[in-house]
């Protein structure tokens, strides 16, 4: 609703067709959004009408995650069909849908998708860890320094969150 009035204000301001759209489901109530910077200070502007709680700008590049990023992923798929891919030897899950794949022909229309398209983690958190009652809860590991990974599990999956370990590199 916000970024439709976001895109709205834009095209009666501007005259053209802004990009706002969520870019990241990170947990219940948690969303990144991405667009035309028009499109975001309206949204900065409008936070409590439409009761956002909280903006942060991140320190990025681009509007990923979004159709603005249309052309990098013509040439980003195209480079992925002459990198060397192997099959994996565990689930991998998409950030497009949240679902697992296996086939090195997936996996490159997938990563060349996300560029476009949100990336699902809280809903890749549900795929991942739900668990019949009874059955062994994996491993969770966090690689590299900081604990991002393991605060945004504690908002998803509180089991999850407990079995994190966080691995140095």
């Amino acid at each position: 609703m916000a970024c439709q009035a976001a895109r709205e204000w834009c095209l009666e301001q501007t005259t053209y067709n802004a990009e706002c759209r969520v870019a990241m489901y990170l947990c219940p109530g948690g969303k990144v959004v991405s667009g035309h910077i028009e499109a975001l200070k309206f949204l900065e502007s409008n936070a409590a009408k439409f009761r956002i709680k909280a903006i942060k700008h991140l320190p990025v590049s681009g509007a990923f995650h979004s159709k603005l990023m249309e052309p990098a992923k013509k040439v980003f798929f195209k480079a992925l069909q002459t990198t060397p891919f192997e099959t994996p030897l565990i689930p991998v899950h998409s950030n497009v849908d949240g679902l697992p794949y296996s086939k090195v022909d997936q996996m490159k229309k997938k990563l060349a998708e996300q560029l476009c398209n949100p990336i699902e983690w809280e809903q890749i958190m549900h795929i991942m860890f739900e668990r019949p009652q009874g059955e062994k809860f994996p491993n969770v590991y966090e690689c590299g320094p900081g604990t991002s990974m393991k605060s945004m599990l504690k908002l998803n999956n509180n089991t999850a969150y407990k079995n994190c370990e966080n691995v140095l590199a």
